[in-house]
C-alpha cells in the first residue's frame, strides 16, 4: 500500500487550483466609428476550448444565465436599442433527459452596441456585462467584466 504524503497532497491541490485559477474567457473591446457621431461598441468573449457563454436570450425552460450587459449613465452619449450578438454561431442546446433547453456561443462571439454622441465631445462609455461560462461538466459562478472605452476612439484604435 502506498503511504499519501501530505507533502504531495499539497503540490496536486496547487497544481489543480492553478489550472482552474485561469480564466478560460477574455474580454477584448472595440470601437468603431460609423459616421459623425455615431459609434459602435464591440466587446468580444473570446473563449478556450471547450466553454461556452450564453446568449443574451434564453428559451423558458433555461436555467443558464443569460448574459447582460449595463452601462454607466452618461448624459452625453446615447445608446441605440439593444446590443446585438455578432461574429459567432448561436447553438441551441437540448437537454432531453430534463427538458431544459438554452441559447449558447462556442469559442466567441461580440456583443455590439451602437451609441449616438450628443455633439463634437470627447467622453467615454462604461459598464459591466453579466456572464456565465460553462462546460458540458462545470460551470463557473457568474461573473462581471467592467470595462471603459474612448469616444471618439483615438487615432490608432479607429
Amino acid at each position: 500500500m502506498l503511504r499519501k504524503s501530505p507533502f504531495l497532497i499539497v503540490i496536486l491541490l496547487t497544481i489543480s487550483n492553478l489550472i482552474h485559477a485561469q480564466s478560460p474567457i477574455q474580454w477584448t473591446y472595440e470601437v468603431k466609428k460609423l459616421d459623425k457621431n455615431t459609434y459602435e461598441v464591440w466587446m468580444t468573449a473570446n473563449l478556450n476550448d471547450g466553454w461556452h457563454i450564453y446568449a443574451q436570450v434564453q428559451p423558458e425552460s433555461a436555467v443558464a444565465v443569460p448574459t447582460a450587459i449595463s452601462y454607466t449613465h452618461n448624459p452625453l452619449v446615447v445608446p441605440e436599442g439593444k446590443p446585438r450578438e455578432e461574429g459567432g454561431t448561436m447553438v441551441h442546446y437540448v437537454f432531453k433527459e430534463v427538458g431544459i433547453e438554452q441559447n449558447q456561443y462556442d469559442k466567441r462571439v461580440s456583443f455590439v452596441q451602437t451609441f449616438q454622441l450628443k455633439g463634437d465631445i470627447k467622453t467615454s462609455v462604461s459598464g459591466s456585462i453579466h456572464f456565465q461560462v460553462c462546460t458540458e461538466h462545470e460551470c463557473l459562478p457568474p461573473a462581471d467584466a467592467h470595462f471603459t472605452v474612448t469616444l471618439p476612439p483615438t487615432e490608432a484604435s479607429e
